[in-house]
């Protein structure tokens, strides 16, 4: 969605400025003498890779870590390093990926607590200003709500408007479409340029190139904690911005082999789960899916995709209805690998190693173990064997998986899920949160998976990712799939129309 015009003036003093900023963790350089401009009234985008240093370089320009040396300046004014209360009464507004609001609170007392009341507050004042600020910049939200039962979006509008009741004068939105719909990223493109409007600055980190295009000014490129380049974003295509990104040519669009479907691998029969979200119910759902075939799963978040996929993997046991996999050969059961929605929450064990992790479902397998002992030298193997195969970037199989950029950890899952080829591969939201690289290489072992002959679950909030990886695409709209269209038939407004509309029978 383009933003309204805007002519941010580049002669203006920086609002916000980075000088030769540095921070080194052990050998690690996570910023090596970054330098940064934003202007009142700009967008600028921060676009680096998972690891590129931008988690780092915010938590520097918001004072919650101190840069080994270089400075932040605030209207000129140097920032005191390590200070996230003086980079608050400076200006300075952070809304981070995963939200700091406490859920069972409302909006208006998660307001309060921001601001530090002390124990003692007036709630009719604040939630006065919260209400007033938030019809002014075009940002409703419930204020007596407690915020767990509130919308990603409307939560995400809290955490703007809890900065700007501090008067932010700058705002650092760190990766913000993470956990957004496309819709919802919609809304958000049009409050960023709203804001900017109206005189903030804005920096926009992400990895999303058509973010950029949609809100941004003028792009800062970081690629080992370095800055490339900064230019405009308007005469810089996006073949560019990527390349300067990852520093080689990247894919942008993928394109889906074409294979002849095989034997049926996947069976849904009657599938229901009664009151998944409060009273709704999802299901009956009846679905096939053939080996060498993708069906992709597309929906508004909340409409039955995720317990979708928690059925058909086994997370969830369902009401009533079956799951069936069958080996691709079409003989004997099959075997199902999972990509999970929430590679932290689920994925990943975060604490533990790299070899831990990559281990976790092969670890019973004879090779690796005799008689309950374990065979160290050939899980070593394995695991140094599948971290070069996936290009894990890592120190080394004992470095803790947290430690990894987003990229690297969701290739560990990936490279356990995959391991041993399974028949059915249930992917739900494989590519959130990763950068244009890594969706690549995500993407490359889907189509893989699909040209052996696999068949593929596919959900995703990502409809361009849907588009490009699915054979056959089903809609879900309130626990139901409402219709089942063949890639070649489907447009972006069908499927759109089906999402909201939710009226055709179900067919698979």
């Amino acid at each position: 969605m383009p933003a309204p015009a805007r002519t941010p003036d580049s002669a203006a003093p920086p609002a916000l400025s980075a000088r030769a900023v540095t921070k080194r963790y052990g050998t690690l350089v996570a910023n090596d003498a970054i330098d940064l401009d934003v202007r009142p009234g700009e967008i600028l985008a921060l676009l680096g890779e998972n690891g590129a240093g931008k988690s780092t370089l915010v938590k520097i320009l918001s004072g919650l870590v101190r840069p080994d040396s270089g400075e932040v300046l605030v209207g000129g004014r140097p920032l005191p390093d390590g200070d996230p209360q003086a980079a608050r009464a400076a200006g300075i507004g952070v809304v981070h990926q995963h939200f700091m609001l406490v859920p069972d609170m409302t909006a208006t007392e998660n307001v309060a607590l921001a601001e530090g009341a002390n124990g003692r507050y007036d709630a009719a004042s604040i939630r006065a200003r919260l209400v007033e600020i938030g019809e002014r910049h075009g940002m409703p939200v419930r204020p007596d709500v407690p915020v767990e039962t509130l919308p990603v979006g409307e939560r995400q509008r809290i955490e703007i408007l809890k900065c700007l009741l501090r008067d932010a004068r700058v705002l650092l939105f760190d990766e913000p479409s993470a956990v957004l719909s496309p819709a919802e990223w919609d809304r958000l493109a049009e409050v960023l340029a709203a804001l900017a409007a109206s005189g903030l600055a804005i920096v926009l980190i992400t990895h999303k190139l058509g973010e950029i295009a949609a809100v941004a000014d003028r792009c800062t490129v970081i690629r080992g904690g370095r800055v490339v380049d900064t230019v405009e974003v308007g005469s810089t295509p996006p073949e560019e911005l990527a390349r300067m990104m990852v520093g080689r040519d990247v894919v942008l669009r993928t394109e889906r082999p074409l294979v002849a479907p095989g034997p049926v691998v996947l069976d849904v029969s009657g599938l229901a789960l009664r009151a998944y979200r409060g009273d709704r119910d999802l299901g009956p759902v009846d679905l096939q899916v053939r080996g060498g075939e993708v069906l992709g799963i597309a929906g508004v978040e909340g409409n039955g995709q995720s317990e979708l996929a928690d059925l058909i993997s086994g997370v969830r046991s369902p009401t009533s209805g079956s799951v069936t996999v069958t080996a691709r050969t079409g003989r004997g059961p099959g075997r199902t690998g999972t990509i999970a929605e929430d590679r932290h929450a689920d994925g990943l064990a975060l604490p533990l190693s790299v070899t831990d992790n990559l281990m976790m479902r092969a670890i019973g397998e004879r090779v690796f173990s005799r008689l309950g002992v374990l065979r160290p030298a050939r899980i070593r193997r394995h695991c140094a064997d599948l971290v070069a195969r996936f290009d894990v970037r890592t120190t080394g199989l004992d470095t803790p998986v947290a430690s990894l950029s987003g990229g690297n950890q969701q290739k560990i899952v990936l490279a356990r899920e995959m391991h041993g080829e399974p028949d059915l591969l249930v992917a739900a939201q494989p590519t959130r949160g990763l950068d244009v690289g890594a969706i690549e290489f995500v993407h490359s072992q889907i189509n893989a998976h699909k040209a052996a002959g696999g068949a593929t679950v596919l959900v995703s909030a990502e409809l361009d990712e849907i588009f490009a990886l699915s054979d056959r695409i089903a809609v879900m709209s309130s626990g139901r799939v409402v219709a089942v269209l063949d890639a070649a038939d489907a447009t972006r407004d069908r499927i759109g129309e089906l999402m909201a509309a939710g009226r055709e029978g179900a067919t698979s």
